[in-house]
């Protein structure tokens, strides 16, 4: 197991696809969280 935590943390550290997913990902929460948290701030739009 602890050679297994450490293998992926090496491998997040010199890879560059961590980035991109993260973008992706947060991209994808605020594409769908912006929308319902206006909505509830100001339903008249």
């Amino acid at each position: 197991m602890n050679t297994w935590l450490a293998s992926t943390r090496d491998t997040s550290k010199t890879q560059l696809w961590p980035a991109p997913v993260i973008a992706v990902v947060a991209a994808l929460l605020f594409g769908v969280g912006l929308p319902q948290l206006d909505a509830t701030i100001d339903g008249n739009l």
